[in-house]
């Protein structure tokens, strides 16, 4: 008896001594209809703001700055060069810019459409009238056009309203309450001027213009009506496709870079 407890004891500890196999748990069957649940994507970050630098970069990315300088009055006057953006001549386009801070405004002007109005305000005798069209940017906004129809004379006209006609067909028109018309007068006569920011669907009439065969510009007003004479009108038609040329190039490069107009900078004077 002695003899197989002995036995059972060692035998006991022979077993205690041989490694043991690890039983792997065999895993849950899948359904073939059934697929593994992929792992959560973290949300994407919200784009960051634009700001007024931004903005700031894309504008002097347009075009290339010369003769600036600055006037006692704080308003900054340069010339911008748009490059060689007019395909069908090859040349750049230049532009007079002048910058007011206070009302953080820049009017960007052709100067050959400067040096006319000028000509034709200094002519004299008669009725001088004319119709300025130039771009106006406003800080952290994109840009608009601007058609300005200003008149000199001996006597008023009282202006109320411009038209423009091509091919027969009058394609702009606007009309002037008598608080929207500048009036002044001095020793050589009385001046009136007007301005109209045009809407997206008016700078769209304004594209078919250039490529009408005539063209009629007219002010009219309480005492009559004046037409823009035939050679000013013609070098106004060749002025216009770079007027929309600096309006679209700015346009394009601002698109997207708009920051909010509350933004420090950005917003304007009361």
């Amino acid at each position: 008896m002695k003899f197989q407890l002995t036995a059972l004891v060692v035998v006991l500890s022979l077993i205690g001594c041989q490694p043991h196999e690890t039983q792997v748990p065999a895993a849950a069957s899948t359904p073939d209809h059934q697929t593994a649940t992929p792992p959560a994507t973290p949300p994407t970050p919200p784009p960051a703001p634009i700001t007024k630098a931004d903005w700031d970069a894309a504008l002097k990315a347009t075009f290339k700055e010369s003769l600036r300088k600055t006037d006692d009055d704080g308003n900054v006057d340069f010339l911008a060069c748009f490059g060689a953006m007019d395909a069908a001549s090859g040349k750049g386009v230049c532009a007079s810019g002048l910058g007011n801070p206070f009302t953080k405004m820049t009017t960007f002007k052709l100067p050959t459409s400067e040096l006319r109005n000028l000509a034709e305000k200094t002519r004299r005798g008669g009725i001088r009238p004319y119709l300025d069209t130039y771009v106006t940017l406003i800080d952290c906004r994109r840009p608009t056009i601007v058609l300005s129809p200003y008149l000199e004379a001996s006597g008023w006209l009282f202006l109320r309203r411009v038209a423009v006609m091509a091919d027969g067909e009058i394609v702009l028109e606007r009309s002037f309450d008598h608080n929207d018309v500048r009036r002044d007068n001095d020793s050589d006569g009385v001046t009136e001027q007007a301005y109209w920011v045009l809407s997206d669907g008016e700078v769209k009439a304004l594209r078919a213009v250039p490529k009408a065969k005539q063209v009629i510009v007219r002010l009219m007003g309480d005492k009559g009506y004046v037409n823009l004479r035939k050679e000013w009108t013609q070098r106004y038609i060749e002025d216009l496709p770079h007027v929309l040329l600096v309006y679209d190039v700015l346009g394009h490069a601002l698109s997207g870079k708009l920051p909010n107009p509350s933004e420090a900078g950005c917003k304007l004077p009361d």
